[in-house]
């Protein structure tokens, strides 16, 4: 069971009131102000771009913080049209104005926020599929069986096709904490090192409460960011488990290693609220309070619903379900500017977890689970959509979150702030459009 909100989360009553006068008054300016930036990183195959639109000076100087990528084997060397192979990627400072200037560089650009499914590449083609070729990320777990994982070559060529096509594969350690080796984690990452840009988490779900396996956690971090530089390095500590990133952030040496703090979010195991939409709304204030306040941006490594009993002690329905899917994908221009840098579905039609077959979004054999995944995929359509994407940029530690909103993209606001209150229950039944392969990350 996740645990329940920590010691100093600040989180209001009603979270998910905030977050909507927060995206009304967001709404309100672009209409008023004009002040909104959109930088769609255009996830069309066909790759139109569309420029610029900076309209407001920047006031606060360089106390955001974005994610740029360089790429060393160009498709179209501009604003997200470049594959990722042999690239990499980083967290810098920057403003609206240095942004502005990523306009007129031939290898440099500014990363989307990420919306991706787990938990292999098998899984991330077929929803890619359902998302019109618009993933992003692709979520792969590395699971001791019962040793330590490994990377096969098969694997590592997976890793370098989503590279090729501008998708950035995550790969989670994954043993129950009954392996967490080393060594073997060592190997993992000297195999990714010159691909281009990786996540590598070390082992889900540890506490520092759990001394033994924190250290080797730890030991791992350390040994990612030494055999693999350009990775970015994840911990993944319990959700929402504030006394392990606090831990985290106050070893230097690990503080320094690890980029980013990784979640696994099974909404049902949070007994914080009974009401779906706060659960989901607590994990986003959650991120904010990691970003503000200890200065790491957030990856949820999967967001996931499942009709049924929660542990608020109610149970939600197939329609609760596939309605705060469908947010998580159309409100997530809400997201990048808080600090959380991208998501994913648990499981397509494969589940790693003990238990937790009920969370993937469609049946053995990749069957559409009405009305649930048409929930996620809807929505992640909508993101699809040309000029919808939005930029990741947020507050750098103890700054005000809302002067890094710029990354935000001005049509997804539009559109999402005009469905606002508008009942989304049309996807019930109806079965969602395949496009064709426009590429595969899975190596035959």
């Amino acid at each position: 069971m996740q645990r329940q909100k920590s010691e100093g989360t600040n989180i209001l009553a009603d979270r998910k009131f905030g977050f909507l006068l927060a995206i009304l008054i967001v709404f309100a300016s672009v209409l008023v102000l004009g002040c909104v930036t959109a930088r769609p990183r255009q996830a069309d195959i066909n790759l139109t771009l569309q420029p610029f639109n900076v309209s407001c000076p920047d006031i606060n100087g360089s106390q955001c913080i974005c994610l740029t990528c360089k790429n060393k084997t160009s498709i179209i060397p501009i604003l997200g049209g470049s594959s990722l192979a042999q690239g990499t990627c980083s967290f810098q400072s920057c403003n609206q104005t240095t942004l502005e200037e990523l306009e007129s560089r031939t290898s440099e650009f500014p990363w989307i926020f990420m919306i991706g499914q787990g938990p292999n590449f098998g899984d991330f083609d077929s929803a890619n599929r359902l998302c019109n070729n618009s993933l992003s990320m692709s979520v792969n777990w590395l699971v001791g069986n019962p040793g330590v994982p490994q990377l096969t070559g098969k694997l590592k060529q997976s890793a370098t096709n989503c590279l090729q096509n501008r998708v950035m594969p995550v790969f989670i350690y994954y043993t129950a904490k009954q392996n967490i080796d080393k060594v073997a984690m060592e190997n993992i990452a000297r195999e990714l090192k010159d691909i281009g840009p990786v996540i590598i988490s070390t082992e889900f779900n540890v506490s520092v409460d759990e001394p033994a396996s924190f250290q080797q956690a730890r030991d791992q971090a350390l040994a990612i960011k030494s055999r693999c530089p350009n990775c970015f390095v994840a911990m993944t500590p319990p959700t929402m488990d504030n006394k392990t990133i606090a831990a985290i952030v106050s070893d230097p040496q690990l503080n320094q290693s690890v980029d980013m703090i990784g979640q696994g979010i099974f909404l049902n195991d949070y007994a914080g609220s009974a009401d779906i939409t706060t659960a989901y709304w607590d994990n986003v204030a959650f991120a904010e309070q990691t970003s503000i306040k200890y200065g790491k941006p957030t990856i949820w490594l999967f967001v996931a619903a499942a009709p049924g009993p929660n542990a608020a002690g109610t149970s939600w329905s197939e329609q609760e379900v596939a309605d705060i899917y469908y947010t998580a994908s159309t409100k997530s221009f809400i997201l990048p500017s808080v600090g959380i840098i991208g998501m994913a579905s648990y499981g397509f039609n494969t589940s790693i977890l003990p238990g937790k077959g009920a969370y993937r979004v469609a049946a053995d054999g990749g069957a559409q689970l009405h009305p649930v995944s048409n929930g996620w995929f809807e929505g992640c359509l909508q993101y699809s959509r040309p000029y919808m994407q939005s930029i990741i940029v947020y507050p750098k530690q103890g700054s005000n979150p809302f002067q890094c909103t710029f990354g935000q993209n001005i049509n997804l606001i539009s559109l999402t702030s005009v469905q606002f209150g508008a009942a989304t229950s049309p996807y019930s039944n109806a079965q969602m459009p395949q496009s064709n392969f426009a590429f595969a990350c899975k190596q035959a």
